[in-house]
């Protein structure tokens, strides 16, 4: 019975967390016009790591992961940190800047 009550309190705080995480405000910078200043917001689970918070910027953005660099307070976390470890509770900023942005009129930018 013990081991019952156990296991319903640990999904009880799981599910907690899920739903306290559910929305993350994400500021995307970007050198297009398209995108600059604007904000985005995206769901996000804390079991959801930095690549799969890239992922999700790209579906809205069409900014491909590999040149997100993102940015949460003065901390670049990696690709395998997740959304707990970093510390993100719901309406926190993060900062994704492209470390490049081709520009097709200015090849060599």
């Amino acid at each position: 019975m013990f081991l019952l009550e156990t296991s319903v309190a640990r999904e009880t705080t799981t599910l907690r967390k899920q739903i306290h995480f559910k929305l993350l405000k994400v500021i995307v910078y970007n050198k297009s016009r398209q995108y600059a200043g604007h904000t985005i917001a995206i769901d996000a689970d804390p079991t959801d790591d930095v690549l799969r918070l890239k992922e999700k910027i790209e579906e809205q953005t069409k900014i491909p992961t590999d040149i997100q660099h993102l940015l949460f307070g003065i901390s670049v976390p990696q690709n395998d940190k997740t959304v707990e470890q970093m510390g993100v509770q719901e309406g926190y900023t993060l900062y994704s800047v492209p470390t490049y942005v081709e520009v097709p009129s200015m090849p060599n930018l």
